[in-house]
């Protein structure tokens, strides 16, 4: 019977399998990231509902917009980062990993688009509330002149980005997300807050504004969003047994797969676009 019900069709639902132990939570042995699909409608939650987007991009306006008046370096990455995690882990327990990255890619839009409006508008208040703004700022700077060899982002360096995508995979992995959308805050936050500043200081600030926000950081930030979403689950969802963890990899090695290709193609759009970028900046912000 045990089989019968680890290897039934119940949509998203976990399922409570008695001969791994008592009460672990694992998914149907037969879900794959493909074959994800809607919960049935007697289990629907707000989650389900489309209300839940307009009220994550609410949260981020308050979250955002505050804390930069205030000019608050702590809160404003944490209260930013607790506008989707409570989602985000209520979407993995109940089975809803599409929803978990639907809902953490909506928020990662939202909160770059209200921090590149505070950094055009606000350009003095967010760059003091936003933690390391400013070493970016000038590593960006030297970057885009093509002067002085720069090791740090947006420079590409290969081991530098093999290192912090551990810390974020181990920040992920021990927290159940919630160390990773943290970082994913900060990083956001930074690259946002400089290209309004750059955009305020533009003479073409429409040709700034297209270049101000690499498109590789965008494919990364996806990337890292899958990847985050894949590696949370299990501890977001109790299955940490060596078979749940053979099954969890199973049902989502296509997920890391696609992350990590994700991580792959940002690395290569760098190496082939910087140097139009570089141009069209100096271009936008008048420095050619």
């Amino acid at each position: 019977m045990n089989d019968d019900l680890a290897n039934g069709s119940f949509g998203d639902e976990p399922l409570l399998v008695a001969s791994d132990g008592p009460g672990e939570l694992e998914m149907p042995t037969d879900e794959s990231w493909d074959e994800i699909g809607e919960d049935a409608p007697d289990s629907a939650t707000v989650l389900d509902d489309w209300i839940i987007f307009p009220v994550i991009a609410l949260g981020v306006l308050i979250t955002t917009v505050f804390p930069v008046f205030l000019q608050q370096q702590l809160c404003l990455p944490v209260l930013n980062t607790l506008v989707i995690f409570p989602l985000f882990v209520w979407a993995l327990r109940t089975g809803r990993s599409r929803r978990a990255l639907t809902m953490t890619l909506f928020w990662a839009f939202c909160l770059a688009a209200a921090m590149l409006v505070l950094g055009i508008l606000l350009s003095e208040r967010a760059s003091g509330a936003v933690q390391g703004v400013v070493e970016y700022r000038s590593q960006f700077i030297r970057w885009m002149a093509d002067a002085t060899p720069v090791t740090a982002a947006p420079a590409l360096d290969w081991l530098n980005q093999l290192k912090e995508l551990l810390i974020f995979a181990v920040a992920t992995i021990v927290t159940a997300g919630l160390g990773g959308l943290f970082l994913l805050t900060m990083a956001i936050n930074i690259v946002s807050v400089n290209a309004g500043s750059l955009i305020s200081e533009a003479t073409r600030p429409v040709q700034t504004l297209l270049f101000s926000w690499p498109v590789w950081n965008i494919v990364r930030l996806v990337g890292l969003i899958l990847l985050a979403v894949a590696l949370a689950e299990p501890l977001a969802t109790g299955q940490l047994r060596p078979n749940a963890l053979a099954r969890w990899f199973r049902e989502r090695r296509r997920l890391l797969l696609y992350g990590v290709l994700a991580l792959l193609a940002g690395a290569l759009l760098q190496i082939i676009l910087s140097s139009l970028y570089r141009s069209m900046l100096e271009s936008g912000l008048g420095l050619r």
